[in-house]
């Protein structure tokens, strides 16, 4: 049991950079912009034989060595542009791979099957993240509303007619409370998600303590985990749970709360996806987590400061998104190695009991707020 990897030779990016290098140094030799030095190059032989039209030979020389060094950066930026274009679609590739890989573990694999009436018992880490968190939130929802959040078929049908990608893209660029959908079927939908969101950080904090307090890498926890994140961030879209005012741009409370969702789904599940795809050693992930919630904590600073000169300050709101920063994000550094090292492993349970901390303070905060 494995999740799928990326591989490119012994070392991929060394490899991409040769085989770039490689076709630029072609390029310059057999396209326009070697032809211009070439072109450049006659000009100036060309003053021997013609030595009267030495100022004109000279400038047609001087002009076609600009001309080629323009076109030797436009074919550069040419290479480099396909070149990261290349790199986005590798990662997305990966990522795709890494999260809809076919698992098959002995009990976990037969409680799926009952659960699902799968025909193999095989699960996706997003399915098997997703199953995790939707039974006990089922259970809570009908505890808290004496009922099923989508009893039946119709019900099921009025959720997928109301969330589709023009709905969603109206929203996030149109903005206004007015483009709204009818409020029902919008309510029940952010009340399970408020629901799962909370049990699904429940389900995390088990499984990020084990990651937090052991030194070695455990591999399959840590792909569930990117799961469990990804579907966190599935769980509060913007402008599902909340009826934006304006496109996502930074400026007002409402445009920060979007952007910070935008670049948190880029740099936390998303960055540590491709990290994990492409084999990439665990410290950089961690090292690289710790700084996306160092940044996070400063924007979700500058958030706080607009929501109260907007009087939209929510102090529970505010304490659960840098109790997010904090634990789940900026405490990682503690579990690269050098600081194990140095502190001779006692960071690794005072990382792992913070990020607990931090998680059940989240879910309290959260469940007080929904």
């Amino acid at each position: 049991m494995s999740p799928a990897r990326a591989r490119a030779g012994d070392d991929p990016v060394l490899d991409r950079l040769v085989q770039l290098v490689t076709q630029l140094a072609e390029q310059i030799q057999n396209g326009d912009g070697g032809k211009a030095f070439q072109q450049a190059a006659q000009y100036f032989q060309s003053i021997k034989d013609n030595p009267d039209q030495v100022l004109v030979l000279s400038l047609k020389g001087l002009l076609k060595i600009v001309e080629g060094l323009a076109l030797v950066a436009l074919q550069g930026f040419g290479l480099v542009l396909g070149a990261f274009f290349d790199a986005v679609n590798a990662a997305i590739t990966a990522v795709q791979s890494l999260l809809n890989e076919r698992w098959t573990i002995p009990v976990v694999s037969d409680i799926y099957q009952w659960a699902t009436d799968s025909k193999d018992g095989s699960f996706s880490i997003i399915e098997l993240t997703a199953l995790m968190a939707a039974i006990p939130a089922t259970s809570i929802y009908k505890a808290t509303f004496g009922g099923a959040p989508f009893p039946d078929d119709n019900a099921v049908d009025a959720v997928k007619r109301l969330i589709t990608v023009g709905w969603l893209e109206q929203r996030a660029w149109g903005g206004g409370p007015g483009i709204a959908a009818p409020s029902d079927p919008l309510t029940e939908i952010r009340r399970i998600c408020n629901i799962l969101y909370a049990v699904n950080f429940g389900v995390r904090c088990p499984v990020e303590f084990a990651i937090n307090y052991n030194a070695q890498p455990l591999l399959p926890l840590s792909v569930i985990n990117i799961g469990q994140r990804f579907f966190a961030s599935g769980l509060s879209i913007p402008w599902v749970m909340g009826d934006p005012e304006g496109p996502p741009f930074p400026g007002t409370a409402d445009g920060w709360t979007q952007w910070i969702w935008i670049t948190q789904i880029m740099f936390g599940p998303t960055r540590g996806a491709i990290l994990l795809a492409f084999e990439v050693e665990a410290p950089a992930g961690d090292l690289s987590l710790s700084i996306w919630g160092v940044v996070r904590w400063g924007v979700e600073a500058i958030l706080a400061i607009a929501e109260a000169d907007e009087n939209k300050s929510n102090a529970a709101r505010t304490t659960e998104r840098m109790l997010v920063c904090f634990g789940p994000q900026f405490c990682k550094f503690l579990h690269v190695p050098d600081v194990v090292a140095w502190t001779d492993r006692a960071s690794l349970p005072a990382g792992a009991w913070t990020n607990l901390a931090s998680e059940l303070g989240i879910i309290s905060l959260h469940a007080a707020r929904t």
